[in-house]
């Protein structure tokens, strides 16, 4: 394998751990940011250079504990710090003139909404082959919004791409066995009028109940007029139904 082969793969597997929205081992937050130390292996075997591991960090804007449904989630600037070994710096300087370049993508999952982030590596240049590399990307997470109510946990993505040398190289990492995907915990609240929708529900229900329960013991007149009242609130109880099925 030629050595431009080799940096390019180990260039690749690099800058897939540049997202920073990989599977990691520490993870610390303030007020406005949160960073995460990451393990990512890039299966790198096509090239004979077998799984691939490389550390990365990133920082994000930390999402609130607390947001109601419907709320609209701005997309997020992202900024990475991958470090590069030795050995990579070597091959960088050597066979490519110590450029690095490259994009990378994935999904971060809300609860069970997938929301894309993506990050570009800009041309940057290790000088010193013979020391660990530090090499900067930044990108965005994908703005959304909240739609279901209830804990919702943020996860890194278990996957992500990276093309590289104008899209000749992909390459496919996923998260180190045992690594910890957990970004974040939010509290997703129902908002004030899937709140009223819900009791206008129970309260509908509490009426069709007591009117088939009037229903059954009632007789001529009577019974005609419960008819009709079932038959409306069993139309109210099905709208009420649509109604949160939409707000929630």
């Amino acid at each position: 394998m030629s050595l431009t082969k080799k940096f390019v793969a180990l260039g690749a597997a690099a800058a897939i751990s540049a997202t920073g929205l990989v599977a990691g081992t520490g993870t610390s937050a303030d007020a406005a940011n949160v960073t995460k130390s990451v393990t990512y292996n890039c299966d790198l075997s096509g090239l004979g250079l077998g799984s691939q591991p490389v550390t990365a960090a990133y920082s994000i804007p930390a999402f609130p504990a607390s947001i109601r449904t419907g709320t609209a989630v701005p997309a997020k600037p992202i900024t990475a710090k991958i470090t590069l070994p030795a050995t990579v710096s070597t091959l960088i300087v050597a066979g490519f003139q110590g450029k690095i370049d490259g994009s990378v993508t994935g999904n971060v999952t809300f609860g069970s909404k997938s929301v894309a982030s993506s990050l570009i590596i800009p041309s940057q240049t290790i000088t010193d082959p013979a020391s660990p590399a530090v090499v900067n990307a930044s990108g965005k997470l994908a703005g959304f919004t909240a739609s279901t109510a209830g804990t919702q946990a943020v996860k890194l993505p278990n996957a992500v791409t990276a093309t590289f040398q104008g899209g000749s190289l992909t390459v496919q990492c996923s998260a180190a066995s045992g690594s910890n995907l957990s970004l974040a915990s939010v509290s997703v609240k129902g908002s004030a009028a899937l709140a009223a929708a819900k009791a206008k529900l129970a309260k509908d229900l509490k009426h069709l109940r007591a009117a088939k329960k009037a229903l059954h013991k009632a007789s001529g007149h009577k019974k005609v007029v419960l008819k009709k009242k079932v038959v409306k609130l069993t139309k109210k109880v099905k709208a009420d139904r649509k109604k949160i099925k939409r707000l929630s």
